[in-house]
């Protein structure tokens, strides 16, 4: 006897789950590299709480980025190659900005942190193209005509 519910496929159940952990490393690698970003108009981290911040979405987003990249996505989803490359600019962005103020500018991170979140956001930068390269891209119109 049928109960009247569908159930979700594997693939799609799977999905599912890729993309939650593909989300939360997005995000994680945001925060990672919004905390790096010049300081806003009257909008400061306090030192004590910007550590925490950048080291635990660093490592959260380098853990997910991971997983989801060993993960191959859903076949017929763009959406993952769209925001990782955003993502990976972003942090391509942040980069470049700390590379070329270091610890001036804003923050109150000591040489060894700022070394900690280079090696972090490499990372994270290797996973966000590698989840871009293998996830299903957009096609043009003509393209998709063939």
């Amino acid at each position: 006897m049928s109960s009247g519910r569908v159930r979700a496929s594997p693939a799609t159940a799977g999905g599912r789950w890729w993309a939650w952990i593909a989300g939360a490393g997005m995000t994680s690698a945001v925060v990672s590299a919004a905390v790096m970003y010049p300081p806003l108009r009257r909008i400061r981290l306090d030192p004590g709480l910007a550590l925490p911040i950048m080291v635990t979405a660093s490592v959260v987003a380098v853990l997910a980025l991971g997983a989801a990249a060993v993960v191959r996505p859903a076949a017929r989803r763009t959406d993952a190659a769209i925001i990782a490359t955003i993502v990976a600019v972003a942090m391509v962005a942040a980069i470049g900005y700390r590379a070329g103020v270091g610890t001036s500018a804003g923050t109150s991170f000591s040489e060894a942190q700022l070394r900690l979140w280079f090696a972090l956001a490499v990372a994270q930068v290797v996973l966000l193209v590698i989840i871009a390269v293998r996830s299903p891209r957009p096609r043009r119109a003509d393209e998709v005509r063939r």
